[in-house]
């Protein structure tokens, strides 16, 4: 089975679990998008709050000021200072061309599907 077409089966699926009135998390990236079209062509309404802003909310949710124990704290402000790094090294590399930021973005890509890669 080709990967568009389970990408298409596996956001189908996801969608099954979304009701009406819900409000979700979503990611980035093409599964992330197959989900959001599944749940469109069902004509689902739903309140979406993207990752990198659950992440801030769920920082400060979970703080010892709002009450919370801090669990995973350090993971969480690191994707949040790392996506800050990242939006503002693509908004310099931006003024210099159009090519400079999507080939970083690509190469930093790269780099982690291989170290993610499991190991034989």
């Amino acid at each position: 089975m080709d990967t568009d077409v389970q990408r298409k089966a596996a956001g189908d699926r996801a969608a099954e679990f979304v009701k009406d009135g819900m409000v979700i998390g979503y990611g980035t990236g093409r599964g992330a998008a197959a989900a959001l079209e599944a749940l469109a062509r069902r004509q689902v309404r739903v309140r979406g709050v993207p990752t990198s802003q659950k992440t801030i909310t769920g920082l400060a949710a979970d703080s010892s000021l709002a009450g919370g124990s801090n669990p995973g704290w350090t993971r969480r402000a690191s994707s949040v200072a790392l996506t800050f790094g990242g939006a503002t090294a693509g908004a310099w590399l931006l003024r210099l061309s159009l090519v400079l930021p999507v080939a970083c973005a690509g190469l930093v890509s790269a780099i982690r599907a291989v170290a993610a890669r499991p190991s034989r």
